[in-house]
């Protein structure tokens, strides 16, 4: 029903975070590679994106959700609202067991308990001592990731917490200013 104003808010995130070099390397991806890089356009669109709707900016989260929206089942309401709610954030993978499971632990909030995440496809290439941006959901009685999943190297994952962390100390400052 929307196919436009998703594919408008597609180009326009694309636009906004590579640059034209970057975006026409898409189409030289292959076919697994491109897959994933759609489901994390398409996963931050659901979760943070907005789309033009009878002249008016709306959340897309929100207008699928909405009255208007498409019929989903109960799980697809579930998954989009927490997709909404939930923020990508760092975790320390700390246990693996490939085809099943990953423990993580959460890399800024050193008290928050680890969490075993169901997960098959996703533990492959998982090792303990590497670090993960994801968004973890809740179904039925355990934890999923929520699809996308960007893997960080023990060395490179030092540098991504320090830079994630100066952003949400500018955040809280910008957040405090604007009270």
């Amino acid at each position: 029903r929307h196919r436009k104003g998703m594919r408008v808010a597609r180009e326009e995130l694309l636009n906004e975070v590579l640059t034209p070099e970057e975006i026409e390397s898409l189409g030289k991806l292959d076919a697994d590679t491109y897959t994933g890089v759609d489901i994390n356009l398409t996963e931050w669109l659901l979760a943070q994106g907005s789309i033009l709707v009878k002249g008016s900016l709306r959340e897309i989260a929100g207008h699928v959700l909405s009255d208007g929206g498409p019929m989903l089942t109960l799980e697809q309401r579930s998954w989009i609202t927490q997709l909404s709610q939930q923020p990508l954030r760092l975790y320390d993978v700390t246990d693996v067991v490939p085809g099943a499971q990953v423990t993580l632990c959460d890399a800024v909030d050193l008290q928050a308990s680890p969490i075993v995440v169901r997960e098959r496809s996703g533990t492959r290439n998982l090792e303990p001592g590497m670090r993960l941006g994801c968004r973890v959901m809740i179904v039925q009685d355990h934890f999923e990731l929520s699809g996308c999943a960007y893997p960080f190297s023990r060395i490179v994952g030092h540098t991504v917490t320090q830079v994630y962390e100066t952003y949400l100390e500018e955040f809280s400052k910008d957040h405090k200013k604007a009270k």
